[in-house]
């Protein structure tokens, strides 16, 4: 079974993007985490973790689920910032309680772009936004045929 939702270094050791797509459960919710470990155990820097929700056509999930992800055990000492990015102002405001009532450090925007145009603003290591947004522009095409055949 393919889950949907596809975790890859937009910028190695730096940014780390996973995107959700699709119909959305709990489970799904907590294979995603998983899925970034090996990239967290990797990294030889702290790094920035940017969750899209763009692409989800339906959540399945309750905020409990959403808290249960973001306990002390699944904290990584290198993780930074979180950058959730939905279009939904209602899924960025519950994306906000999670990461305050969890005490995560992050932001919530709109799209991909406002976020980095965030990260290069708090970090200074991280390229600049123009090369930034070059990168995600062959990134995201990329990706998304990644994500048409994995459907198909």
């Amino acid at each position: 079974m393919c889950m949907p939702f596809i975790t890859e270094w937009l910028i190695p050791d730096k940014i780390l993007y996973s995107r959700s797509y699709g119909v959305l459960t709990a489970e799904d919710l907590h294979q995603q985490v998983k899925a970034m470990y090996p990239f967290a155990e990797d990294a030889r820097t702290p790094f920035h973790y940017m969750v899209d929700g763009t692409y989800i056509e339906s959540r399945n999930f309750t905020l409990k689920d959403i808290r249960s992800l973001f306990s002390d055990k699944n904290r990584d000492p290198n993780l930074r910032l979180i950058v959730a990015v939905d279009p939904s102002a209602i899924a960025r405001f519950f994306a906000s309680i999670v990461m305050y009532v969890s005490g995560r450090d992050g932001r919530q925007v709109a799209t991909v772009e406002e976020g980095l145009r965030f990260l290069t603003l708090v970090d200074s290591s991280l390229p600049p936004l123009e090369d930034l947004l070059s990168t995600w522009q062959a990134f995201n095409a990329r990706i998304q045929t990644q994500i048409g055949k994995a459907e198909q």
